[in-house]
C-alpha cells in the first residue's frame, strides 16, 4: 500500500514515496515507468523528468509470497519555466509589459489576464 506519493501534477523533479505491507517482515520491489522492478525500501526518493510517470511497488512477505498486483501511483511532472523575468533589476525598477508574466504561463496556471480600467475616462 502506498501511503505517500506526489500530487497528480507536480513541478518537483525529486518525488517521495512511502509504502507499507500488512505482512510483518515484508520486503519491497519498486519500478518507475518501464524500468524493471528492483529491491527498494520505504521511504523512496525518485528523480524524474518532466512528463507522465507511473510508480509501482510490490510487497514480498517473509515466506517469499509476492503480491498478486503492484500498488500504483500515477503523476505528471510539469515545467512552468521561470514565472518572473530573470533579469537583475535594480531597486526601484519598474516591470514593463514586455517583462510581465507570459500569457502562455498564465494560461497554464489558470490565471486570467487583468483588464485595465481607467478612472475618469469618458
Amino acid at each position: 500500500m502506498i501511503t505517500k506519493k506526489p500530487t497528480k501534477e507536480t513541478t518537483k523533479t525529486t518525488v517521495k514515496f512511502k509504502f507499507t505491507s500488512d505482512e510483518p517482515g515484508s520486503t519491497f520491489q519498486c519500478k518507475l515507468d518501464k524500468k524493471p522492478f528492483k529491491t527498494c525500501t520505504s521511504p523512496r526518493n525518485v528523480k524524474v523528468k518532466v512528463g507522465k510517470h507511473k510508480f509501482r511497488v510490490l510487497a514480498i512477505d517473509s515466506a517469499g509470497n509476492v503480491d498478486a498486483s503492484a500498488a500504483k501511483a500515477k503523476f505528471k511532472v510539469i515545467d512552468w519555466g521561470p514565472l518572473l523575468p530573470q533579469e537583475s533589476g535594480e531597486a526601484g525598477s519598474v516591470m514593463t509589459p514586455d517583462s510581465a508574466l507570459p500569457a502562455r504561463q498564465m494560461a497554464r496556471a489558470g490565471i486570467e489576464p487583468a483588464t485595465p480600467r481607467f478612472s475618469g475616462a469618458s
